[in-house]
């Protein structure tokens, strides 16, 4: 290895390495060989690097034969058919990496001699990449077919300096300027918020807010633009929400153990790419951790949030101990309405709902596309159900969690007896504590 690679990161090692030859082949053509070639793609809009894509000259497969003929434009070949290519082409193997030393051993058999594999951590770190900039991509592509001509860039950091690149080299657009109230002090050719804010008044144009939302660390840059612009004028790059990047919905659900807030993503998009109107709720705040997801996720939407904000009513817990229903009595009093507030991304959206469920409901006329009841308890469970039931637009969906909890039996056995009293059928998904899910139908 040369010694200049060892103390180079995976991208400066990877243009490096590429900068060496005309010919480049990428080794595997599914998943690792994609994102290898959509990483190099975006690698393009860098200054650093030129022409990249002409290089790769094919996708590689040990196979005769090959069912797809091409890739993203790019043939896909036997590597048995490319041994013209074994003095002169970098060959990136883009394959599990138990497949390695079989694939090493064919290559040198035939007489390849440059050879760089990629391994999991680098996967793992283009992913990101090309998830990022797909995100930031297609949020602005789908701004621009809605008519939007000028873009103002928020905050300006590394995000934001990507974005501008995006928007300078993919689309050919110089922004109207770009919003950072630190760097504003040393540069005067970035604007603060309160020149956007005055701005905003007076011309039209969208902000491209690009920070991954990540409270309490971010909860200002939100807060610094949230209470002066629209919704209709903000696209949000990096937001996980198919509101901003429809294209989103046909991409990967990301494995985690957040299995819960993965469920509400997969719902959130099959609500927009269905175009289900409709508020969305959640009863059962605590101190808004998943309530900050849904909020996130539909951030066009009217969020309700139910809770007493003092933990368990008395009479649910009573009710529960006279049907013998286990109840591990746990304290949810440390919590506020103003603590929840400060957690949401667009708390101008929050309708806070405080009191004793299903009092607390009384006057609400909306109509809901997504529900999320998290109250425990069988009597605030089955109120849930019994009310927001018939308020639930076609196509929309009630989750209710515990209904696999060891601390409580109540969500569960509510969810049960309302289900058979309404011929519903629910699906509990593989979260720790057993969400399950009621779809509306069509």
């Amino acid at each position: 290895m040369d010694k200049e690679l060892i103390a180079m990161n995976f991208e400066e090692k990877l243009c490096y390495t590429m900068n060496k030859f005309e010919d480049v082949i990428i080794y595997g053509y599914k998943d690792i060989g994609s994102c290898v070639f959509d990483y190099i793609n975006n690698l393009e809009l860098g200054e650093k690097v030129d022409n990249y894509i002409e290089k790769i000259k094919s996708f590689a497969h040990t196979g005769v034969q090959v069912s797809e003929r091409q890739k993203n434009g790019i043939s896909i070949k036997s590597i048995l058919d490319l041994e013209e290519y074994k003095d002169s082409a970098l060959v990136i193997v883009a394959t599990q990496e138990q497949h390695h030393d079989a694939i090493r051993k064919t290559l040198e058999e035939l007489g390849f001699k440059h050879i760089l594999y990629i391994m999991r951590s680098d996967y793992a770190y283009m992913q990101e990449i090309v998830k990022k900039v797909n995100s930031i991509k297609f949020s602005i592509e789908r701004s621009l077919s809605l008519g939007n001509k000028e873009f103002v860039i928020y905050p300006f950091g590394e995000n934001g300096k990507l974005t501008k690149r995006i928007l300078n080299e993919a689309f050919g657009i110089q922004e109207k300027y770009v919003v950072d109230n630190i760097l504003c002090g040393t540069d005067s050719n970035i604007k603060s918020v309160e020149y956007l804010k005055e701005d905003y008044k007076k011309e039209e144009f969208v902000v491209l807010l690009s920070i991954f939302y990540n409270p309490p660390k971010t909860n200002d840059v939100y807060k610094q633009i949230g209470n002066f612009i629209s919704i209709e004028r903000l696209v949000d790059v990096l937001s996980p929400s198919t509101y901003f990047n429809p294209k989103a919905h046909n991409g990967p659900v990301e494995i985690s153990a957040d299995i819960r807030y993965k469920t509400i993503e997969c719902i959130s998009r099959e609500i927009y790419i269905n175009g289900i109107e409709g508020a969305v709720a959640e009863a059962g705040v605590y101190r808004g951790a998943t309530a900050r997801r849904i909020n996130q996720l539909f951030p066009d939407r009217k969020l309700y949030l139910f809770d007493t904000f003092e933990g368990f009513d008395e009479r649910d817990q009573k009710k529960d101990d006279e049907a013998n229903r286990f109840n591990e009595k746990l304290d949810f009093t440390n919590t506020s309405v103003e603590f929840v507030i400060d957690q949401m991304c667009y708390p101008e959206n929050c309708i806070v709902k405080k009191g004793w469920f299903p009092e607390s409901a009384a006057g609400i006329e909306d109509k809901f596309a997504f529900v999320r009841l998290d109250m425990d308890l069988y009597e605030p469970i089955y109120a849930g159900l019994k009310f927001f039931y018939p308020r639930m637009v076609n196509g929309g969906y009630i989750a209710v969690h515990d209904c696999r909890s060891n601390y409580f039996d109540g969500a569960r056995d509510a969810l049960i007896d309302f289900c058979k009293e309404n011929h519903l059928n629910y699906m509990c998904m593989p979260d720790t504590l057993g969400t399950a899910v009621i779809c509306i139908g069509f």
